[in-house]
């Protein structure tokens, strides 16, 4: 056996270990799942009655929890060329349906327009393992919105990131967002007693107070009546902006869904959150881990690189030198000219993914394990050659 290719085979074998370690209970994984991908009908609100509806929801999973995303929207040609969210467009299914609210707990609006009206372009998970990732991606006439979420292992929080890619500066960025704290208190016929504390203030059930962002940079959304401490609801749910990027943040907490709508800086494109559903954690539990967690989560999201891993650190060059080896090692093959296709052409889109291409970065980790799945078997068939 060449010694290249026992140091090369070595790297290999050394890579399976760890990859068999990890799933003996070995570094923490977040697993990643679609759970949900269906056509149906609606018949509601009035108007919508009978339109084709489209559900899509995929499930992250770490060592602690699992938070769901859901698209979800009135697709019927009724309302051809733009659909209907409905309730909502960005929904959390889970840990809990309250709280961030399953069928739409989320809106972005720029300049007035709610993206979520136009057709969704994509909405696919970039990546498993090390962490999870997931994102959906608008096309809308003044430009493109992308929206990644991110669960890493043993985090309780779920990052956000919300990219614009605008044709011309907007005026006004908008983030809408609904939860129902604990419980859907209406729908259950009782009463409770919705309370937000921010940094800076307390705003009480049947409140509506416009806030510095600065000073109000995250919420923690709870019910005094639903409280887990009193054996009563799910737990209470939070969330967690940039302060530099919100200008002001009005509350809206009712007896039912709790609103929070952020005017966000209009010169910036890339604003980041981080969401936290504590379910089965108790008011005050809830509040502490808030103030405790809220300073080092902020200080994460400064540096999180939201792109997927494949595509922050591909190492083109060195799997074309390893499959260099494998060829001298096993010999030419249908497969090996297959695998160097599929090297050229991820070369090929590195470069645009690189420039934030979403569909580039989607083809260059379809192609990179597209050749680590051909070339599988000739790496063992190398590891034994003489």
């Amino acid at each position: 056996m060449r010694p290249a290719l026992v140091a090369t085979s070595a790297v290999i074998i050394l890579g399976l270990l760890a990859s068999a370690f990890a799933a003996e209970g070995g570094p923490p994984k977040v697993g990643v799942a679609e759970t949900a991908n269906q056509s149906g009908t609606t018949s509601y609100p009035p108007g919508h009655e009978g339109h084709v509806t489209t559900t899509q929801d995929y499930a992250l999973s770490n060592d602690l929890l699992t938070y769901a995303l859901r698209y979800t929207a009135d697709v019927d040609k009724a309302h051809a060329p733009y659909v209907s969210p409905v309730e909502g467009y960005i929904g959390m299914p889970q840990p809990t349906s309250c709280n961030w609210y399953h069928s739409g707990f989320m809106r972005v609006i720029i300049d007035g327009d709610d993206i979520g009206r136009y057709p969704l372009g994509d909405f696919s998970a970039l990546d498993s393992g090390e962490r999870g990732l997931v994102r959906m991606v608008w096309d809308y006439p003044g430009g493109q919105v992308r929206i990644s979420f991110v669960l890493e292992p043993g985090a309780r929080d779920l990052l956000c990131q919300i990219l614009l890619r605008p044709k011309t500066k907007p005026k006004s960025v908008v983030v809408s967002l609904v939860c129902y704290p604990s419980a859907f208190t209406s729908w259950m016929h009782r009463k409770g007693a919705r309370e937000v504390v921010t940094p800076a203030s307390i705003i009480r059930e049947g409140e509506d107070k416009t806030l510095p962002g600065a000073a109000n940079w995250w919420a923690f959304y709870e019910d005094g009546v639903f409280d887990v401490a009193r054996g009563e609801g799910e737990g209470p749910c939070a969330m967690l902006a940039m302060p530099r990027q919100v200008k002001t943040v009005r509350f809206q907490p009712t007896d039912y869904p709790v609103s929070t709508t952020l005017e966000l800086d209009p010169d910036q494109t890339d604003f980041r959150f981080a969401f936290w559903d504590m379910a089965g954690v108790t008011n005050a539990d809830g509040l502490k881990l808030m103030q405790t967690s809220a300073a080092p989560v902020l200080a994460h999201l400064l540096t999180e690189d939201f792109r997927p891993l494949i595509v922050q650190r591909p190492n083109v060059d060195a799997l074309r030198a390893e499959l260099a080896k494998i060829v001298v090692a096993v010999g030419p093959s249908d497969t090996t000219k297959k695998a160097e296709a599929a090297l050229a052409e991820a070369a090929q889109s590195l470069e645009a993914a690189r420039n934030g291409d979403w569909q580039a970065e989607k083809k260059l980790a379809a192609l990179l394990h597209q050749y680590d799945d051909m070339v599988w078997d000739l790496r063992i068939s190398a590891l034994f050659a003489q």
